[in-house]
């Protein structure tokens, strides 16, 4: 594996600190673009950038010199945990920070990128248990569903290579190395956030452009 420098965003949410920790574990160089520097610690190997990823002239000043972009945004809820908690969010977070990266990185030449997304997004829906979807569709997780929807199009369609991870319901922070590709979402279907940033910086790793443009995975 050769090292790359990585530029990440959502670098302080519960993903993107662990695609930080373990990208420097692995040796790569780190660039984090976050909205405050105090939200990270100083380390070797990683670069805090201030800057907001909803703004485009802070993605393409940030944007020259890397490999690929890896971002875990996501729309964010007073209490995360409860389904129908306000949502503190832009509606359209992903989708603007998704279209601003494209651009940026179409203007540098970076060709890769990988993001998180959620199982039940797009064409996962179909795959994904009823009772799952009948909470989406009810609360303000269908908020972010729809964001997600509408950054997986932008990515999609960039012509660039790109991966949407869509992890199923995601648990704490221990890593088991079992994640997988799952074919269905069950409602018993979980995954660590550790093990999701794990499998974006083996997907980032990859040496072949990706085959799918999204993945859905988990342990079960």
């Amino acid at each position: 594996m050769s090292c790359k420098n990585l530029l990440i965003l959502g670098a302080t949410g519960n993903i993107g600190q662990w695609l930080v920790e373990l990208a420097l574990e692995r040796g790569h160089q780190v660039t984090a673009l976050a909205r405050s520097k105090a939200k990270l610690e100083d380390r070797a190997g990683l670069t805090i950038v201030e800057g907001d990823p909803m703004n485009a002239a802070d993605l393409e000043r940030v944007m020259p010199g890397h490999d690929a972009v890896l971002t875990a945004l996501g729309i964010r809820r007073e209490t995360q945990a409860n389904p129908w908690s306000p949502v503190l969010s832009p509606v359209n977070l992903t989708e603007v920070c998704a279209i601003n990266a494209v651009n940026a990185m179409q203007s540098c030449g970076v060709q890769r990128i990988i993001a998180v997304s959620a199982a039940g997004v797009g064409a996962s829906k179909a795959v994904s248990a009823p009772e799952i979807m009948n909470i989406v569709a009810t609360s303000n997780v269908a908020v972010s569903f729809r964001d997600l929807d509408k950054m997986e199009r932008v990515l999609a369609q960039s012509g660039l290579d790109t991966l949407a991870v869509r992890p199923v319901t995601l648990i704490g922070d221990e890593a088991s190395g079992e994640a997988r590709i799952l074919e269905f979402y069950q409602a018993t279907s979980v995954v660590s956030k550790r093990d999701v940033a794990a499998w974006m910086l083996d997907a980032v790793e990859r040496p072949q452009p990706f085959e799918s443009k999204d993945e859905m995975i988990g342990y079960s």
